[in-house]
């Protein structure tokens, strides 16, 4: 499987908006200490402070005392619209439909390029991929619905909360993690 992107450091809580892909690289965005952003490639990735439903100091988010928990490796938002699997050494999530912007497909990749592909291992969070085969995500059919106030423990210590607003999902020891709706995505 190729795997492409560009990296950024992220201080705090930003919306994501690649503006494209250099060769051999694809959007990666880890969140670090360091307070600039820099990348070494021939095109930069701008990351905007979010809009909205997502602000700084939410995240990662606190469950409530009555939080249902549950421990699932394929699941599926109420809404249909996110689809995540904890494959290999990452969580894979797949956003059906997105209002917010994704990457373009890199000139340099000659296979498949999923936009709207989220893979979480931590600290690394990286939207988009090129990639010769579906995302698995995809490829679920039968992943049970993770309903709103739950959290579902995965393996690597990550958490992912269900929320009307969204999906937030988060390494428990790092804190670091990324929050996805239809209209936004952010890493934290």
């Amino acid at each position: 499987m190729s795997r492409r992107g560009i990296v950024v450091p992220v201080v705090a809580l930003f919306v994501v908006l690649p503006s494209g892909c250099s060769q051999g690289q694809q959007p990666v965005f880890p969140a670090t200490a360091t307070a600039t952003a820099t990348v070494t490639v021939t095109r930069t990735v701008t990351a905007t402070p979010s809009p909205g439903p997502v602000a700084a100091g939410q995240f990662p988010p606190q469950p409530g005392r009555d939080a249902k928990n549950v421990a699932l490796r394929d699941f599926v938002t109420p809404s249909g619209n996110i689809t995540c699997t904890d494959e290999f050494e990452n969580l894979s999530c797949v956003v059906e439909k997105a209002d917010f912007a994704t990457p373009a497909k890199p000139a340099d990749c000659d296979v498949d390029w999923a936009a709207n592909e989220i893979d979480f291992s931590v600290p690394l969070t990286t939207l988009g991929a090129c990639r010769g085969d579906p995302p698995p995500a995809v490829l679920l059919t039968n992943a049970h619905k993770l309903e709103y106030g739950t959290v579902n423990t995965l393996k690597h210590g990550v958490l992912c909360l269900s929320e009307e607003r969204g999906l937030s999902c988060w390494a428990s020891q790092s804190r670091h993690g990324f929050f996805v709706s239809k209209s936004v995505f952010a890493v934290f």
